[in-house]
This record gives C-alpha cells, structure tokens and sequence, in this order.
C-alpha cells in the first residue's frame, strides 16, 4: 500500500497498480482495442501486455481470455477450426449397385491395374488373353442366380464397415450443438461472396438460429 494505491511486487522487478473490480473492464478495452496501443491480440499477450503496462489483478489472465474470446473482430477474424464437431453419419448406396459418380476413377483403375499384376505371377504380358464369349455368357447366367444372396451379403458388409468406420471417426468428435434462438457465425465463404482475399474476416454474422435440421445443420436467419 503506497499512499491509498494497493499495488503487487512483480518478480520482474516493477511494482503492479491492482485495478478495482469496476475498472477491469476499461483496462481490457484500452489495452486490446483502443486507440492508443490496441491491436487485438490473443488472451495471454493481453494479459502479459497489461501487466508490463503496470496493472495486475488477481483472475487478470483468465479475464483476458473471455474477453478476447467475446471481441467481435477477433470471432470474425478467427482461423477456422479443424476439430470434427459432428459424428459420421454413414450413407449406403440407396438402390444396389447403382451408379455413383465420384473423383477416383483414375486411383481405382490404377489400383485395379496393380491387384492384376499381382495375381498374373508368370503369365506376365500374356494377361490380356482373349475369352470364349459363348462360354462366358453361359457363366454369367448361371452365376445370376445367386445375385441376390450375394447383393445381399455385400450389404451387410457395407453396413458393418460403415458401422466400424463412424465409431472410428466418432471417437475424434467434440460435439458442438446449437439449439433455436442462438446466435451464431457463419463462415465467410458459405455466403459465396465475391472478391474475397486472405485478409477478409473468416467469419460473418452474428446470425440466429431459426431450425435445427439435423445433427449439424441449421437453418440461419438474419437479426434483422
């Protein structure tokens, strides 16, 4: 105590101000937005900021990190997180064997290309043999027969894999769920704008959730 002034001997060597409770919230601002010396940045710079400023108080590190987690500009400027926020939900083929079109044909045919080779062993370049297509077509009505019990054992597969797959997946998911009335950001490039550069806000908003359509899927409103 320093004439009425409480203050707090830092190990640096200068002596802290404490900053009363009703003025906490002025010395954030001043420090990471303000005009003077303001240039938003993370919780623990402010905080290591504000103390070589010459404030401390007692929970200043972690009202510094809300504070910053509350900033506007920080929220819309923020690198969009990779953490899965939503468990797998698996999707198989709604009509058997139906056609899908997907980006690997190229990585499939190559894949197909080495499982050939593979199983050739001697027979070398003489893989592209010529086949009897009387005898064939024969093979192949016998083998529809059994179309449907091998359709179905395929299914089955399908479904444990996908089963096996999400619980895999799931195990790395912080689920994050939002419920009608939150208000909530969006990202930037979900809007689809056009001429946006790296040094546009990541984020938009604040929008409010008007429905919850499923498991990660909303449907957003403007505040207005």
């Amino acid at each position: 105590m320093i004439q009425g002034e409480l203050y707090k001997s830092s190990h640096l060597g200068p002596l802290l101000s404490c900053v009363a409770k009703r003025n906490i919230d002025q010395v954030l601002y001043e420090v990471h937005e303000g005009e003077v010396c303001g240039h938003h940045m993370g919780g623990q710079s402010l905080a290591l900021k504000i103390t070589r400023d010459g404030y401390f108080w007692p929970t200043l590190m972690n009202d510094a990190a809300e504070y910053v987690k509350r900033c506007d500009s920080c929220q819309k400027m923020q690198v969009v997180p990779c953490t899965l926020v939503t468990e797998m939900t698996p999707v198989l083929c709604p009509v058997p064997f139906a056609l899908w079109k997907i980006d690997m044909v190229e990585v499939m045919n190559r894949t197909i290309f080495m499982g050939i080779k593979k199983n050739l062993l001697e027979s070398g370049a003489k893989w592209q043999i010529g086949f009897e297509e009387d005898q064939n077509n024969t093979r192949i009505r016998e083998l529809l027969d059994f179309g449907d019990e091998g359709r179905d054992r395929v299914i089955l597969k399908m479904q444990k894999y996908k089963k096996e797959m999400a619980k895999f997946y799931n195990r790395r998911v912080k689920n994050r769920q939002f419920v009608a009335g939150d208000l909530v950001l969006r990202m930037f490039k979900a809007s689809r704008a056009k001429d946006v550069n790296k040094l546009n806000p990541k984020w938009e908003g604040p929008y409010r959730v008007r429905r919850v359509v499923g498991p990660g899927t909303y449907i957003l409103e403007e505040l207005s």
